[in-house]
C-alpha cells in the first residue's frame, strides 16, 4: 500500500488546500509566522472554520504586503526586522530601500504578534 502525502504550496491558499485534502503546506512566510499556519490547521481539524478563516485572512494580508515590495526581499527583511539576519539577496535581486523597509515595519511586522 502506498500512502500519499499532499502539501499545499501557496501560503494564501493554505486553508483552501486543507479543505481539498492537503496534509500540510510549504511556504515562504512559514519562516516567520509558522504559528499562524499551525493555528489554521488545528482550527480546521477541530471544525472551527471561522477562526481558521480569520487567521488565513491575516496571512493573506501579509502576503499581499510582501507582493508590494517583492516576496523574496520582503521575507528577508521581515526576518531581519525580527532579529534573524539571513543576509542579502543574490543578484539580480536587490535589497529593499529605506522606504520599503519602513513599509514592512508598518504593514507586516504588526501581523506577527
Amino acid at each position: 500500500m502506498h500512502i500519499k502525502i499532499v502539501y499545499n504550496g501557496y501560503d494564501e491558499m493554505f486553508l483552501s488546500g486543507l479543505s481539498m485534502g492537503a496534509d500540510g503546506g510549504i511556504g515562504s512566510t512559514y519562516n516567520f509566522m509558522a504559528e499562524k499556519f499551525v493555528k489554521i490547521k488545528d482550527c480546521f481539524a477541530a471544525g472551527d472554520l471561522k477562526t481558521a478563516y480569520e487567521v488565513q485572512k491575516e496571512v493573506n494580508a501579509v502576503v499581499e504586503a510582501l507582493m508590494k515590495v517583492g516576496v523574496l526581499a520582503g521575507v528577508k527583511e521581515v526576518l531581519r526586522q525580527t532579529g534573524i539576519d539571513v543576509g542579502v539577496l543574490r543578484a539580480p535581486f536587490a535589497p529593499l530601500d529605506k522606504k520599503q523597509q519602513e513599509y514592512v515595519a508598518k504593514n507586516i511586522i504588526p501581523y506577527l504578534s
